[in-house]
């Protein structure tokens, strides 16, 4: 994924804030701050993408069949494949999973059933605007972090700035929650909040 074709991205605009920088003043510069921005942008927003189930992010999907190829040897257990998402970045739940053993295999979602599988699942958001705003912070910190070890001197900066990472991901997954109901979307009982309970 590239970031937005915008002159300024405010996620690594507070990125660099977070780490007490000056800001970049573009993605397309040729700093090295602007460098390593675009080079770990993606990388910083797929960490916290999969961190959580985001109600912006997620998708549902039936499945599409895909056929044996010729001399492709099938799977004894798992007889049939279903073709999974070019973008998709994680599988939150297979409708029906707990009634019939399923297995990923790179693109492909291996099952005993016939029947075309429907899945929810997490996907690349393709703009900055399309992001919560809460969201949005949680990156520009894991993009710090990530930067830190590059652009951040002093070890207790950034040692604080993941302390900031924890909470601003669980202020996030807070404010989320609020999209759907309390009980659990995939039928299993609750469990408590690990990442909160790491936190506290």
């Amino acid at each position: 994924m590239t970031p937005d074709p915008i002159a300024t991205s405010t996620i690594a605009q507070r990125a660099f804030a977070a780490m007490e920088l000056a800001p970049i003043s573009s993605y397309g510069d040729e700093s090295d701050q602007a460098r390593a921005a675009r080079e770990h942008y993606p990388a910083a927003l797929d960490e916290v993408l999969e961190h959580y189930d985001w109600s912006f992010a997620r998708q549902i999907f039936r499945l599409p069949m895909v056929a044996p190829a010729p001399g492709e040897v099938i799977d004894p257990v798992l007889r049939h494949a279903f073709r999974l998402p070019g973008d998709l970045l994680a599988l939150r739940h297979v409708y029906g999973g707990d009634k019939a053993a399923w297995r990923i295999d790179g693109d492909l979602l291996r099952s005993a059933l016939q029947a075309q599988p429907v899945i929810r699942a997490t996907m690349r958001p393709l703009r900055e605007a399309d992001m919560p705003a809460l969201f949005r912070a949680a990156v520009a910190l894991q993009l710090a972090v990530t930067l830190s070890a590059r652009f951040v001197t002093t070890r207790t900066k950034r040692v604080d700035l993941k302390a900031d990472l924890a909470d601003a991901i669980y202020a996030a997954k807070e404010h989320d929650a609020h999209t759907a109901s309390a009980a659990r979307m995939d039928g299993l009982p609750e469990q408590p909040d690990w990442a909160r309970e790491a936190i506290l």
